[in-house]
């Protein structure tokens, strides 16, 4: 009973977060942090809430175990989220979820190290392009589009590969870090959260769910 009564809650909270739109949120920002939410987590933390309830009877629960009950399960979203955003944030940019949660020092390094790979690998496909199209012999600012233009089209796909290999080579790497990254910064979210760093407060209100309709909801800050 109670896997089923989570299962209904994950597509509950999922189904708010998609639709759910806020003075200080978006709908894209919640788009974006459903793509990242750990179902794992939430049902992790939605069975933690219920752990114990199999046996109440949800028709008789008073109006304040139902606030209570719905508080509980608007946190465990709320953390879920939270690890989710930390996450998606280092994805984007390599150090953004390690500043999130107070890490300064990963932050820097992760953001260092992704902005030095970036700058290595724009610079080494540069210098890996044919003489005939660097900026000694083609001038990207005075010469004209056609000038340009003849310019590349007058190499061959070999001419280019090099510098294609630097560029593709070098993406790959950035999506390793980007990973790795990411996955920090949710252990650091994670840690937060476990150590009293990171607190939510039970959040119910009335919500858009589509357009023309109303429904519960649950709203998180942090």
């Amino acid at each position: 009973m109670k896997r089923w009564l989570v299962a209904l809650l994950i597509v509950t909270v999922t189904a708010g977060a998609l639709f759910a739109g806020s003075p200080r949120q978006s709908r894209d920002m919640d788009h974006r942090s459903m793509m990242w939410m750990d179902e794992e987590l939430l049902q992790q933390e939605l069975e933690a809430v219920l752990a114990g309830q199999e046996n109440e009877v949800l028709g008789e629960l008073t109006v304040g175990e139902a606030k209570d009950l719905l508080g509980e399960v608007s946190i465990a979203y709320q953390k879920a989220a939270y690890v989710a955003k930390s996450r998606a944030l280092s994805f984007m940019l390599p150090g953004l979820g390690q500043f999130m949660n107070d890490d300064a020092g990963s932050g820097a390094l992760f953001l260092s190290v992704d902005l030095l790979l970036g700058t290595g690998i724009l610079l080494g496909a540069y210098f890996l392009l044919p003489d005939e199209l660097q900026f000694d012999q083609l001038n990207y600012f005075k010469d004209s589009f056609a000038t340009i233009e003849d310019e590349w089209k007058k190499q061959s796909f070999v001419d280019l590969l090099p510098s294609l290999g630097v560029l593709a080579g070098g993406g790959v790497i950035q999506l390793v870090l980007r990973g790795v990254s990411s996955n920090h910064a949710a252990k650091l979210a994670e840690r937060n959260i476990a150590e009293g760093k990171v607190t939510f407060e039970p959040k119910l209100y009335m919500l858009h769910t589509a357009p023309g309709h109303m429904g519960f909801g649950m709203g998180m800050n942090y």
